[in-house]
């Protein structure tokens, strides 16, 4: 789980580059990329357990995930922090 959340972010982070956009617009798209999928994935396991009410079973592992990814997030948030003050002191 955590290496698929440091894939996601760093996909999200490198796509978003690519196409050229912004140092925080790449950012912020690896954010999502890297912390919507446990949301999606809880969601989608209760469609397919039938659950109106309470945890299905198939959920767990999108909880655990959706718990890691903070934890796995806060480095690249540091890192990202530091990225855009070196980048704002840069222009000034």
């Amino acid at each position: 789980l955590i290496g698929f959340n440091i894939l996601m972010l760093g996909m999200g982070y490198g796509l978003a580059a690519t196409a050229g956009l912004s140092l925080k617009e790449s950012i912020a798209i690896a954010l999502e990329a890297g912390q919507q999928n446990g949301t999606v994935g809880i969601t989608i396991a209760g469609i397919i357990a039938g659950a109106a009410v309470g945890f299905p079973e198939y959920a767990i592992p999108s909880g655990v995930y959706g718990l890691t990814m903070y934890a796995v997030a806060a480095p690249f948030v540091w890192w990202s922090r530091r990225q855009v003050a070196a980048e704002a002191e840069a222009t000034s």
